[in-house]
């Protein structure tokens, strides 16, 4: 097994290197909480598809795509004042959001324009920087509320069976709140279009889907921690590997680590890879990370408690291009559709990927039957596509994320699965994320960026 010092001296792990003192120990009590192929969109090709084949590590994040996402700011600054209305006192008409980026608009969906307008004037209030006036606003046929009622229904009854039997893969709403979209096993297309036409008044559109794969792999990294490592350990069928995602602490600054529910059970204990850098093909443990302490599966995260506190044990960075490169990650906000964002997978990136960007939210309020454990898990997120590539089997718990400037990032959440659709060339191009806010808010985190 490799020790810490061999692997340091590599730095091939592209973060942070500083001494830090170790805090104090205290008993570590979270309060706990208890995808498809039918998003038409156009996406664009990702700038980590653009370096396959590069020297391993040596990939830069395009000055194309950080620009494109700097530019985008002041629409994704709109959405989120107008989501934060609409999922609070304009629930009762809120149906959706989107980015208009041809345009500079944000397209907001509601079932009443008067009150609306209420809304928008609600959000300029508690944001008086944004910039209301490129707000559009669309009669929609149904809220928000509505049909995540609905789709929890639908995707309750159908996670209610053995995992082999599993035939309703995603559901999410129609972008414009006109319905609600499932996908099926292909198989069974025809028979959950005849049976379900409607749920809840509301019409239903079934499409043939693909299941979702979870995207179950930095390297041996030392503390402080940060998004985008390996993390390895023993998972649900015997030694596993995912990519670490937010970096939080706690209201006491007790620093912990997140990845993918689906990685590791309960109480285990997780360290970085012990294998010489680069080596996918064993998984000896490396330096001690801590134990998982938290778990929620309806945002398929769980909680990696490193012990140490304020800083010492985890920051809120990821992990980057060039090696050794990192940047810190300062805030977090909802996805919306047509946004674009990056995800932070080490297998994509040791696999010469780089970080792929240019991934388009073609439905940001999807939700997804995954099985793990035994068992089917009906999870919450978002999905994205790229034409080239979005991620692999390997980057789940990564960070996926978005540009807010040449230094810095805003969270978006972590990877949860891939689907199984593939483009001529076998890369899968649509990904399912779980979001950054209720993930921290089910574990009363906080983003711990101590720059």
């Amino acid at each position: 097994m490799n020790t810490g010092k061999q692997n340091t001296n590599n730095l091939v792990r592209r973060r942070r290197r500083r001494a830090m003192a170790v805090g104090g120990v205290i008993t570590l009590s979270f309060g706990l909480a208890a995808t498809g192929a039918a998003y038409a969109s156009a996406g664009t090709a990702g700038v980590g598809s653009a370096n396959k084949g590069v020297a391993q590590g040596e990939q830069t994040l395009s000055p194309a795509v950080v620009a494109q996402s700097i530019a985008l700011q002041p629409l994704r600054d709109v959405a989120n004042a107008l989501g934060e209305q609409g999922r609070g006192a304009f629930a009762d008409i809120y149906s959706n959001l989107s980015l208009d980026r041809a345009h500079g608009k944000v397209i907001l969906y509601v079932t009443d324009t008067a009150r609306g307008a209420k809304l928008i004037r609600a959000a300029a209030h508690a944001h008086p920087g944004i910039q209301a006036s490129r707000v559009k606003v669309v009669k929609a046929a149904y809220t928000k509320q509505a049909i995540d009622a609905e789709i929890h229904r639908i995707m309750t009854a159908a996670a209610a069976v053995p995992p082999a039997d599993l035939t309703v893969y995603g559901a999410g709403p129609a972008p414009d709140g006109s319905g609600i979209q499932l996908t099926v096993k292909p198989e069974s297309v025809a028979h959950v279009r005849a049976s379900m036409a409607t749920a809840g008044g509301i019409p239903v559109t079934v499409s043939a889907g693909a299941e979702a794969i979870p995207a179950t792999w930095r390297w041996n990294d030392v503390f402080p921690l940060i998004g985008g490592d390996v993390v390895v350990g023993q998972g649900y069928t015997g030694p596993g590997f995912c990519t670490t995602g937010l970096a939080a602490e706690g209201p006491t600054g007790r620093d912990v680590l997140l990845t993918a529910d689906h990685c590791f059970p309960y109480d285990t204990h997780v360290s970085g890879d012990g294998n010489p850098i680069g080596n996918l093909s064993a998984l000896p443990p490396g330096n001690s990370f801590g134990y998982i302490k938290g778990t929620n599966d309806t945002y398929d995260a769980e909680v990696i408690d490193t012990g140490r506190y304020n800083g010492t044990g985890t920051n809120s960075d990821e992990a980057d291009q060039p090696q050794n490169k990192w940047y810190p990650v300062t805030s977090y906000a909802y996805s919306y559709n047509t946004d674009i964002v990056c995800q932070d997978g080490a297998y994509s990136y040791y696999q010469h990927w780089g970080v792929p960007c240019g991934i388009e939210v073609v439905n940001d309020n999807w939700t997804e039957n995954e099985k793990w454990g035994g068992s089917i898990h009906t999870v919450q997120g978002v999905v994205g596509y790229n034409a080239t590539y979005t991620g692999w089997t390997g980057d789940s718990g990564a960070l996926v994320f978005t540009v807010t400037g040449a230094n810095s990032r805003e969270a978006r959440g972590q990877v949860s699965s891939v689907l199984d659709i593939k483009n001529a060339s076998g890369a899968y191009i649509e990904i399912f994320w779980t979001e950054a806010p209720p993930i921290l808010a089910t574990f009363n985190l906080h983003l711990n960026p101590h720059i």
